[in-house]
């Protein structure tokens, strides 16, 4: 909630990849909603090492908000670089930080790291097969699921082929897609089911599932889920008072 925390203004940073910069529009669209102004978004090449012009002009902007739209890769070294630069804004989303729990941590360091929100496909799950999917963890040596915040996504697919095929009852290529468009069933999030036709932006999605991410926030080196509040694990902390 923007008005919860103080928060008017929102710069954002998106890598020049498909996926990231679907996020970087999807957040845009939710900035605006709860009454963000979006200040700047800066596009930058996949394989940028240099971040200096860009946060040279964050800090000239000096939104509350800073978002970056970027895989891990170039995630770590934007956060890096900020802080050597001196950008330090009221608050701090990676996107992709938290995905693979520790890792991202451990590579900016636990100051650096501390109080960055992002997101997980990991969550203490109460829907949907949960037997199943934490055995197959436990058998995978996968002890702190937060650290394995991609395995339940894999999980979701492997399930959907499955179901897809059990209901169409053949390979044929033509009844698997009919299927899908009618495919319905309860994930680890809740309800999954595939749309076609959605109207998004200036997009056309088909085949667009409903698998949900959830919030997260790196406090005192570890990752903590921050909603939906019957599957929290903590609390958001703003990153400045």
């Amino acid at each position: 909630d923007a008005k919860t925390v103080d928060f008017k203004t929102i710069a954002m940073v998106v890598e020049d990849t498909p996926h990231t910069k679907d996020i970087g529009d999807g957040a845009q669209e939710l900035a605006k909603g709860i009454g963000l102004n979006v200040v700047n978004v800066d596009i930058v090449p996949a394989n940028t090492k240099d971040f200096a012009a860009s946060i040279g002009k964050l800090k000239s902007l000096n939104a509350d908000v800073v978002y970056v739209s970027a895989w891990i890769a170039n995630a770590t070294a934007f956060v890096k670089q900020a802080a050597e630069l001196g950008l330090d804004p009221k608050e701090f989303h990676v996107a992709h930080a938290t995905i693979g729990g520790p890792s991202f941590i451990k590579d900016v360091g636990e100051k650096l790291a501390e109080k960055i929100t992002s997101e997980s496909h990991e969550a203490p799950f109460t829907k949907g097969n949960v037997k199943m999917f934490r055995d197959l963890q436990k058998r995978a040596g996968m002890e702190d699921p937060m650290a394995y915040g991609w395995s339940s996504v894999r999980f979701i697919a492997l399930e959907a082929i499955r179901n897809t095929i059990e209901k169409a009852g053949t390979l044929d290529k033509a009844k698997i897609m009919e299927t899908v468009k009618g495919l319905r069933f309860e994930a680890l999030h809740g309800d999954e089911y595939f749309q076609f036709g959605t109207k998004y932006l200036d997009k056309v999605l088909d085949g667009h599932g409903t698998k949900l991410v959830y919030p997260t926030q790196i406090q005192g080196g570890k990752v903590f889920v921050l909603w939906p509040e019957d599957m929290a694990t903590g609390k958001f902390q703003p990153r400045k008072k």
